[in-house]
């Protein structure tokens, strides 16, 4: 019982974290013990005729407790987004130039500059080509955005880094311009966006934890310097 009461809050506190641009999801789960059980349960998932069985359900996807995580999740999500969507409203700049300043700490944060798991030059090198990154991402036409191709590649791209300690998903959606579209349609329950939008993140969910299992724990410092340079630059641009 009390692991299913430390899932339930791990749960409700990564819903929340993944709508704050800057703070990760899976950081929390790592707070709360439960990320590496969690990576493990996800990369079992597959979609075959035994996907559905009992013993599958409860063995491998260990359901009876990952119910616990994933129900108080979403309910964070709807009840904070609506917060987050009336503070965009109504106050605007105090909350992106709040946003601006998280991610550039986050940002300098994910770098870890003075971690020595990675040669200086390399990774201010790749620091540098996520910033270079994020100024293309800016190019992009704005009336692309609400797109089905690229509210999917939002969908996939943020549950992707939902997956990684230490990188916001959200801070990626700000990064590729999605953030306030994603909070708008969830407050207002816009469900084609939504439906587009959990499409990839479902993409995601099916890819990605092997990837992370195999690759990501191997070049987690270069791909943490890459993305920094990302975040930092969109924080810098929100200013």
């Amino acid at each position: 019982m009390i692991k299913r009461i430390r899932y339930f809050f791990a749960g409700f506190f990564m819903g929340v974290a993944e709508l704050i641009p800057g703070i990760s999801g899976s950081t929390v789960a790592l707070l709360f013990g439960i990320y590496k059980n969690l990576i493990q349960i996800l990369s079992e998932l597959k979609f075959n005729r035994k996907t559905f069985t009992l013993d599958y359900l409860q063995n491998k996807l260990q359901i009876s407790l990952i119910i616990f995580l994933i129900i108080p999740m979403f309910a964070s999500l709807i009840l904070f987004a609506e917060l987050i969507n009336f503070l965009i409203e109504n106050y605007n700049f105090y909350f992106y130039r709040f946003l601006s300043l998280l991610m550039l700490v986050i940002g300098i944060y994910v770098l870890k500059i003075f971690d020595k798991a990675l040669v200086f030059y390399k990774k201010i090198l790749l620091f540098l080509i996520g910033s270079i990154f994020g100024s293309l991402i800016g190019l992009i036409d704005i009336q692309f955005v609400e797109s089905f191709p690229f509210i999917f590649l939002g969908g996939f791209i943020a549950f992707s880094f939902f997956l990684i300690p230490g990188i916001s998903g959200s801070a990626i959606l700000v990064s590729i311009g999605l953030y306030e579209t994603m909070i708008n349609s969830i407050a207002t329950a816009n469900l084609p966006i939504i439906s587009s939008f959990l499409l990839g993140a479902l993409v995601a969910l099916i890819l990605m934890p092997r990837f992370i299992k195999k690759i990501y724990f191997r070049h987690n410092h270069k791909v943490d310097s890459l993305f920094a340079g990302l975040i930092v630059y969109s924080g810098i641009i929100l200013l």
